[in-house]
C-alpha cells in the first residue's frame, strides 16, 4: 500500500510494553499501552525470533502461543526496515517485525488516538 508517512517516528513505540496480544482467523492485533492507545494490526506477514539474523515468518493465521512470549515486554528499540515494515526489539531479546511486503493490498495498520496510518 502506502509507505509510512515521512513524519511518522516509530520511536513512538520504544519505552512501550506490549500489553495485548489477540489473533483471529484473518488478524492479529497487539497493543502496545492502553492509555496510549497505540495499536497495531496485521493481516499478512510477521516475523518473528530472538535476532536479526534467525527472523522467521509467520503469516496470519498464525499460532497465538507464537507471539504471547512477547506479551508484557518493554520495546527496547524501535525501527523501519526496508520501505515500511517496523522493527520492534524488545528488552527481553526477541524481535516482533511488521512487514509491509506489496504495493497491491494493505499490509497492517497503526492506531494512534489522533492518527490512523494504513500500510
Amino acid at each position: 500500500m502506502s509507505p509510512l508517512p515521512n513524519d511518522f517516528d516509530v520511536a513512538v513505540f520504544e519505552g512501550r510494553t506490549l500489553q495485548d496480544v489477540h489473533t483471529t482467523s484473518n488478524t492479529a492485533f497487539f497493543g502496545f499501552g492502553a492509555v496510549e492507545g497505540l495499536e497495531v494490526t496485521t493481516w499478512g506477514e510477521v516475523l518473528i525470533g530472538t535476532s536479526p539474523v534467525d527472523l522467521r515468518s509467520a503469516r496470519v493465521p498464525f499460532p497465538v502461543a507464537e507471539i504471547l512470549p512477547f506479551r508484557g515486554q518493554r520495546v527496547r528499540r524501535a525501527q523501519v526496515v526496508g520501505r515500511s515494515s517496523i522493527r520492534i526489539t524488545f528488552d527481553a531479546s526477541g524481535i516482533l517485525e511488521f512487514v509491509e511486503d506489496t504495493d497491491q493490498y494493505e499490509c497492517y495498520e497503526i492506531r494512534m488516538p489522533t492518527r490512523h496510518i494504513v500500510i
